[in-house]
């Protein structure tokens, strides 16, 4: 609770609030005895990434709380680091943090745009490399299964050829976000980066 009204009052300062993220809380809780808490920025160039790609490396990496915008939600280029010692000055605490996150931000920036030069149509075949099951073969050959499965959904839904057209090319794409270099980064964005990347190949 000590925490949670801390970074609540601190956020107050960027004119917006702290992403609700109950598990960090957990985590943040269990490692400092008395929370002092600071509130650092970055730049906002970075917001042309995905918020989902922002928020997870702030929070898997430094342990930061994003901020987001009161009204529609969006990521504001602020976090919130939370010390286990309240130094003369916090600011100086902040900026170090800054500097830390830069690093970060930028590893991510490289992989997202790296992973935008290739269509996630051509990472499928790369699928066969990674292995799902010993007795059920690589992620090529889960994806192959699930093509069938939905070809044979089609059929008994009676589905009109755009619908099927359209399930089939999700199924064929579903696991190719797995061999992008954003979520061998960060396994928790598959999925989520594989939306992003289909979209961005529109």
């Amino acid at each position: 609770e000590i925490l949670v009204e801390a970074i609540s009052e601190a956020v107050k300062m960027t004119g917006g609030e702290s992403l609700d993220d109950p598990e960090l809380v957990d985590v943040v809780t269990n490692l400092v005895e008395i929370p002092y808490v600071a509130v650092g920025s970055f730049d906002s160039s970075f917001l042309e990434i995905p918020d989902e790609v922002l928020i997870t490396s702030m929070r898997e990496h430094q342990k930061y709380f994003s901020v987001i915008d009161k009204n529609d939600g969006k990521l504001l280029p602020h976090f919130v680091v939370v010390s286990n010692m309240q130094a003369t000055d916090m600011a100086v605490v902040a900026k170090g943090n800054e500097r830390v996150l830069r690093a970060r931000l930028e590893d991510a920036k490289f992989f997202f745009n790296t992973d935008c030069e290739i269509k996630l149509e051509a990472r499928v075949e790369a699928l066969s490399k990674v292995l799902f099951q010993a007795k059920l073969g690589s992620m090529l050959n889960k994806v192959e299964r699930i093509e069938a499965l939905c070809g044979w959904f089609g059929t008994q839904l009676d589905y009109v050829e755009n619908e099927q057209a359209d399930i089939m090319r999700a199924a064929r794409l579903c696991k190719a976000d797995l061999v992008s270099g954003m979520v061998v980064e960060f396994p928790k964005l598959q999925g989520i980066m594989g939306r992003v990347y289909a979209l961005n190949d529109c």
